[in-house]
């Protein structure tokens, strides 16, 4: 929660009005409280957002293929495709 509200919850802004590093780092921290699916789906879609910064996708990129090798216990083929 950013603020105590949860940004996702939010309809005053879309998506790509908050910043999107800000959105990363709460998911990251809704990861690691234990909403893994919720924050890789969230993650996943937030990547189709940011256009502006490489190193964030990346990053982002990143975090998706470590999240699914552990929501899956390992990578396959099919896993990397959703990933990237």
């Amino acid at each position: 929660m950013i603020d105590g509200k949860d940004p996702y919850a939010s309809r005053e802004k879309t998506l790509s009005e908050h910043h999107p590093r800000i959105l990363v780092a709460y998911l990251k921290h809704l990861w690691d409280s234990g909403e893994h699916k919720v924050a890789f789906e969230r993650l996943r879609d937030l990547t189709t957002h940011i256009k502006d910064d490489e190193l964030l996708l990346a990053r982002c990129h990143l975090a998706l293929g470590l999240w699914q090798e552990e929501l899956n216990d390992g990578l396959s083929e099919v896993s990397l495709r959703v990933c990237v």
